[in-house]
């Protein structure tokens, strides 16, 4: 078993680690880096992993730092079920439609691209499974 961290390592933002065992790997969170622009900066980066390869995704809460690239997840090909409780599937809807509404602000303001749209949003929605509180689940093939 390997555990890569790719965000909220030597800083407190953009959690993203991707849990690796024989059979699967499992991203837990996928979160926008935050803090001014040169933390922000790294929200358009490209992955350092092949998001096509990812074939679950765990939520552990709905803020920004923790859920904020999920969409650019899909748009890099994630396909696969995004794990995550009831309320923290119900706010993903709200804190991502609220970022993709700053995005294209921004886009108008400074010429940036936004990282994900609506399409995104609506297709992580339809990949979410919801798990109550203490269910025990099976995420991936042996995790």
């Amino acid at each position: 078993m390997k555990l890569s961290f790719y965000g909220a390592a030597y800083e407190v933002t953009g959690s993203n680690y991707i849990l690796e065992t024989e059979q699967s790997r499992v991203a837990i969170d996928c979160g926008a880096f935050q803090g001014g622009k040169e933390q922000e900066l790294k929200n358009s980066a490209p992955f350092l992993y092949d998001a096509t390869r990812v074939d679950a995704l765990l939520l552990t809460h709905a803020h920004l730092d923790h859920i904020g690239r999920v969409g650019k997840l899909v748009k890099a090909g994630f396909s696969g079920p995004i794990w995550a409780t009831p309320p923290t599937i119900d706010l993903l809807k709200v804190v991502l439609d609220d970022a993709i509404g700053i995005m294209s602000h921004d886009e108008l303001k400074f010429g940036t691209e936004p990282l994900y749209g609506q399409e995104e949003l609506e297709r992580a929605v339809s990949l979410t499974k919801p798990v109550e509180y203490g269910q025990k689940i099976q995420v991936a093939a042996g995790v």
